[in-house]
């Protein structure tokens, strides 16, 4: 085991938003610790019905399309996406 990976790590904070200035007024959801926020349809971030552990992202416990619908867009589209190793194939 790495020394720089003694134990799990924790994440703290997250955030989606849109445009590309991450702003209050452009967070669709956020998470600080274990509380996420969402945006509601009248525009307020209320705490989410759901709740996330230390070591899990929002997106991997979002569960309901209607409670975040830009953030269930958001991972569903990341879904899709695929990551190749480049250095896997290096010597």
């Amino acid at each position: 085991m790495s020394a720089r990976f003694r134990s799990t790590p924790r994440l703290t904070s997250e955030a989606g938003w849109s445009g590309e200035i991450l702003r209050p007024s452009t967070i669709a959801a956020d998470r600080r610790s274990l509380r996420v926020r969402v945006r509601t349809e009248a525009g307020d971030l209320q705490v989410a019905p759901w709740s996330v552990t230390a070591i899990e992202s929002m997106l991997a416990t979002l569960a309901d399309p209607d409670t975040a619908p830009e953030l269930y867009a958001l991972r569903e589209r990341a879904r899709g996406w695929r990551f190749y190793d480049a250095s896997a194939h290096c010597p």
